[in-house]
């Protein structure tokens, strides 16, 4: 093996699964529509690490207690819910 196939062996050793959990923290995350959800999964692939870096504090988890009528809210606006039910 290359130096350079080493090198990169490395990389993606390191790259692979940091951009598998951020694709997923992505995916889970509430505070996003969907389109964004695609620009940013995009994004992450693309432009690797730090991207992630940059969206680190918009995917932290939101601890507050959040009512109904505020969870259905975000759903509609995701298109997540019914607005017939």
């Amino acid at each position: 093996m290359t130096k350079m196939q080493t090198i990169l062996s490395l990389i993606s050793i390191f790259y692979v699964p940091y951009t598998i959990i951020g694709q997923l923290r992505i995916i889970k995350t509430v505070s996003l529509s969907k389109i964004q959800k695609i620009y940013h999964s995009a994004a992450i692939w693309f432009i690797p690490f730090f991207w992630l870096f940059l969206l680190k504090d918009r995917l932290k988890s939101n601890r507050k207690v959040m009512t109904k009528n505020t969870r259905d809210r975000l759903l509609r606006a995701q298109g997540s819910i019914d607005r017939n039910a």
